[in-house]
């Protein structure tokens, strides 16, 4: 199946039981992954139910090793509400002529005291995932632009190096994924 072609409703469905019955026999796996969640994974892997397994397994795994990212995600806790006040991550809505979206990233109050890393990667994580289960026509890749205005040693020096190893190990995860699907 080509980059651009879509399985059929029959396809999809016989794709998605093929991956529930191997996530079934995945104990370390969440059994309760979202099939729009599913059909993203399969998307982005051209489709192949094998290169999906591996994503998956590969993303739940870290996000099973980083629970200061990807545990206690609520919206409305304190130290999520303070992430959203004082930083703006924003989608811009037109794609590029290369079907990609603009994120701009920037702290909206600069000071270093308000600003806790661990937290601002889980929001970034959280609305990451909404877009992967709401958003209809997902772009073929993302541009970030981050604002450092207001930037400064403190803000850095808050960032822990175990947290951001985790980032780039994810997000190179699906980077590695988006490419290896345009490759093939």
């Amino acid at each position: 199946m080509g980059m651009d072609e879509k399985p059929d409703k029959d396809q999809e469905e016989h794709h998605l039981h093929a991956l529930r019955e191997w996530l079934e026999r995945q104990e370390y796996l969440p059994q309760n992954i979202n099939d729009t969640f599913l059909k993203r994974f399969l998307n982005c892997c051209n489709n192949s139910v094998e290169t999906a397994k591996g994503l998956i397994d590969l993303c739940f795994t870290i996000r099973s090793q980083t629970p200061e990212i990807f545990e206690n995600r609520d919206p409305l806790s304190p130290s999520i509400q303070n992430i959203i006040k004082t930083s703006d991550m924003v989608p811009l809505p037109n794609y590029t002529d290369n079907n990609y979206q603009v994120f701009i990233y920037r702290l909206c109050d600069p000071d270093p005291d308000k600003f806790v890393y661990a937290d601002s990667l889980k929001t970034f994580f959280m609305f990451s995932d909404l877009r992967m289960l709401t958003d209809i026509n997902l772009p073929d890749g993302e541009v970030p632009i981050f604002d450092m205005s207001g930037l400064c040693l403190r803000h850095i020096s808050k960032v822990s190096l175990h947290l951001l190893k985790k980032y780039m190990q994810y997000t190179q995860v699906h980077n590695y994924y988006f490419f290896y699907s345009v490759a093939n």
